[in-house]
């Protein structure tokens, strides 16, 4: 902003000056008189600027303006967990054109009220810059600091019969990982599946961002293993069916396998026995049944 200045041409006194913040110019003046100084500057909010000038008394000159003062940046942070940050903007002197976030871990953000995730513990200097209608930014820095935490990790298992899905349980970002699934078989996705072939306890073991380890023990304990042949070469699945009544049902579904699939693992209940039948899944629903087998029920 341009301060008051005063100029005196060969007709009078001639004031110059720019009440308003941007591109908006403001200029009054009376020939042959000396103007009254223009009011001060609001440090802050919105000011309103007025002046009368006349000549004896007579006639004269209204202005009135309003002023918007500098953007004032600032901001405050909690840590939620981790290394999660939420970052709460106070900035002053709105209604805001721009606003700007600079984390320094590489990564930015337009949001007025973001929450950034960072990569790993340390002191972050990061930056607000704020711009409002006058065009002046305004950037406050703060550091912030994301303390070291003990590493803890695990593995979350969900199964059904032979089938386990596998995730890591951490309180860091995984970005890779290794898996040993116990019976002689790998993967190195990080949220895996694996179908084991035979009942037994298995130790898992993932390895997470190369030096991070947990283990897990798997039990497979399937009653009955039913085998199946695939004679078609569209279905999307296998559902199969057991009913403790009789070889009529009623069924009710014990679990449901992939396309590639022929076998599965199912539990006994108690009765005197019990029927189980497979029907294939594709686009149009599920097919015909195979025929019933029968088994001996369970204690």
């Amino acid at each position: 902003m341009s301060e008051p200045g005063y100029g005196r041409n060969d007709r009078g006194f001639l004031p110059s000056w720019i009440p308003v913040y941007g591109d908006t110019s403001i200029f009054y003046g009376l020939t042959g008189s000396t103007p009254a100084p223009p009011p001060a500057r609001s440090s802050g909010g919105v000011q309103t600027l007025g002046s009368t000038i006349g000549s004896n008394g007579s006639g004269g000159l209204s202005v009135n303006t309003v002023v918007q003062a500098n953007a004032r940046a600032d901001f405050h942070y909690n840590v939620l967990s981790g290394n999660t940050v939420a970052f709460h903007n106070n900035s002053l002197n709105g209604p805001f054109w721009f606003c700007y976030w600079d984390f320094m871990d590489g990564q930015t953000s337009t949001d007025m009220n973001p929450t950034h995730q960072f990569a790993s513990p340390g002191t972050y200097a990061v930056s607000l810059s704020m711009k409002n209608s006058n065009g002046r930014m305004s950037t406050k820095v703060v550091s912030v600091t994301i303390a070291s935490q003990p590493v803890s990790a695990g593995i979350s298992v969900t199964q059904s019969a032979f089938t386990v899905a596998f995730a890591p349980d951490c309180n860091f970002i995984v970005g890779s990982a290794f898996w040993h699934f116990g019976d002689g078989e790998t993967s190195s996705d990080i949220f895996p599946t694996h179908r084991y072939a035979a009942n037994g306890t298995y130790t898992v073991i993932g390895s997470f961002n190369g030096n991070v380890v947990a283990t897990v023990d798997v039990t497979i304990n399937a009653d009955v293993v039913l085998y199946w042949t695939d004679n078609s070469s569209d279905e999307t699945g296998f559902n199969v069916y057991r009913s403790n009544v009789s070889s009529e049902g009623p069924w009710d579904l014990q679990t449901t396998v992939g396309a590639d699939v022929t076998t599965a693992g199912v539990s006994l209940a108690e009765g005197a026995g019990n029927w189980f039948l497979v029907r294939a899944n594709d686009d149009g629903g599920e097919s015909e049944s195979s025929n019933v087998i029968f088994v001996p029920g369970g204690a």
